[in-house]
């Protein structure tokens, strides 16, 4: 194990932040952190036993880019065992944010760079998401912090298929509500150029990544309309008037 991963997997084992790739004072680059991303995903496969389900996308607001000093979104994979059944309740074992996202499950596997047309025709089915997400980080991370420490994925709620295709879930209502009320909204379009662009970018820059992309995973593809803290309580997500998913944060 590198000593990054194994840096990673020591904080995941006890729940607790660790430094970013930058406190060392080296000059990194993504390119750089999506190697050392590589290397806690390693990790966790080979010394943890887990499996990977899918990809997400993060920071895929110029706003947030700003914020976090990156000028482009960012990737992190996703595992099997981060799932989180709807209708359930979930306890953090360290602090975490709540997203309304969608996702995609692809129906065949991808070798090669593909554009937005490309990328809609191999969706088999898509999803109302939460995403329950943790940088695990000390201190004001940057995103290349944020991606040398596999992106914030964490936890993640996938809702049953929607029958829609990416241009009606473009103009989808998608909101969060919890103990105080609504916490934000916002439309699927908003999220990259629409939801097929971000598909697409998000595979290709896991491509790039050198990760496979195979039938059944699942791609999500960034979040819809804000970011608030886990904080106890039961949160409703609604898509629409198409699909709620409902999750209660305890602890």
């Amino acid at each position: 194990m590198t000593a990054w991963g194994d840096q990673y997997i020591q904080a995941l084992r006890a729940q607790t932040p660790f430094a970013g790739a930058r406190a060392s004072g080296a000059a990194l680059s993504l390119q750089d952190a999506y190697a050392l991303q590589a290397e806690c995903v390693a990790a966790c496969t080979g010394q943890l036993g887990k499996t990977v389900r899918g990809y997400k996308a993060a920071l895929t607001a110029a706003a947030a880019q700003q914020a976090m000093d990156v000028d482009t979104p960012i990737a992190g994979v996703l595992f099997s065992d981060g799932e989180v059944s709807p209708d359930s309740s979930f306890t953090p074992a360290r602090a975490a944010l709540l997203e309304t996202e969608l996702g995609y499950t692809l129906r065949e596997g991808v070798t090669r760079p593909v554009d937005t047309a490309q990328a809609e025709s191999l969706i088999a089915s898509c999803h109302p998401m939460m995403e329950i997400a943790s940088p695990n980080l000390s201190g004001k991370p940057g995103g290349i912090d944020l991606v040398a420490a596999n992106s914030a994925a964490y936890a993640y709620v996938q809702g049953p298929a929607l029958a829609l295709q990416t241009a009606a879930l473009d103009t989808l209502e998608v909101s969060l509500h919890g103990p105080q009320g609504e916490c934000f909204s916002g439309r699927g379009g908003e999220v990259m150029q629409g939801q097929a662009a971000a598909l697409a970018w998000l595979i290709n820059r896991v491509l790039e990544s050198g990760y496979p992309v195979e039938p059944g995973h699942l791609f999500m593809t960034g979040s819809i309309g804000g970011i608030v803290p886990a904080a106890p309580g039961t949160y409703v997500a609604r898509f629409g008037n198409l699909q709620e998913l409902v999750l209660t944060i305890t602890g």
